[in-house]
């Protein structure tokens, strides 16, 4: 089994620098945005594949939030105080050529105390109910499984010191 790391935002070049991550700070606050379902559409289909491997998908929060600083859904990552680094984007299973698995089965909303246990890794209640319909309903485990693995690997890793690299241009 095959597992990769696709991280957004042109960080890929500076990955030999891996050193530990500069502190960061997350508060999760007593109640969060309630995520709404998230369902196959006809532009993003079911998709019953077999799994090849997969990706574990990050993202530079703060390009993300210069994008997106005055998206009201984006509050808890670029308005609340917390600091963000790289974040989880997702766990995703691949697949064959062009083709990956996704939206295997419907499912419900996920529950508050599970979005509360994993948001400071993934800073957004919908991407965390995002990622669960379309990449995890396709492991074959629970929504705990799920996030519990794809928030271990993200632990693991060991990141570039984004400050030190700003700072020497």
């Amino acid at each position: 089994m095959r597992i990769s790391l696709a991280i957004g935002c042109g960080v890929l070049a500076m990955l030999p620098v891996a050193v530990q991550a500069q502190s960061y700070q997350c508060t999760v606050p007593t109640t969060l945005p309630r995520p709404h379902p998230d369902v196959a559409s006809a532009s993003q289909p079911q998709r019953l594949r077999p799994i090849t491997g997969y990706t574990l998908a990050l993202t530079w929060a703060p390009e993300y939030c210069h994008n997106n600083f005055r998206d009201p859904s984006a509050k808890f990552q670029c308005q609340s105080g917390n600091r963000f680094g790289f974040t989880l984007h997702g766990l995703w299973p691949d697949g064959v050529g062009k083709e990956w698995p996704q939206y295997c089965t419907s499912t419900a909303l996920l529950p508050a105390a599970l979005i509360k246990q994993h948001v400071c890794s993934t800073p957004s209640p919908q991407l965390l109910q995002h990622e669960w319909a379309k990449h995890g309903t396709c492991m074959g485990t629970t929504a705990d499984a799920y996030f519990s693995k794809s928030t271990d690997l993200y632990a693991k890793l060991h990141y570039p010191d984004m400050d030190a690299c700003r700072a020497s241009r």
